[in-house]
């Protein structure tokens, strides 16, 4: 009977641990999918930007 309940409590602790590492790793995977979301954002600004300062400088010229 102690053995049983001894089993049962390493494969919990195991599937505990089990359920971390996979919040672990999802936390990771959504700090990598922000962090792309970040970058197409900075590029899309940095983007606008160039494109409205040629439009100034178009301006400027004339």
């Amino acid at each position: 009977m102690k053995k049983n309940l001894q089993v049962h409590l390493t494969i919990a602790q195991k599937y505990s641990i089990h359920l971390k590492i996979q919040e672990q790793l999802q936390k990771k995977k959504n700090l990598k999918i922000i962090r792309i979301i970040n970058l197409r954002f900075l590029i899309h600004v940095k983007i606008q930007n160039v494109l409205i300062n040629s439009i100034l400088l178009q301006y400027l010229k004339q």
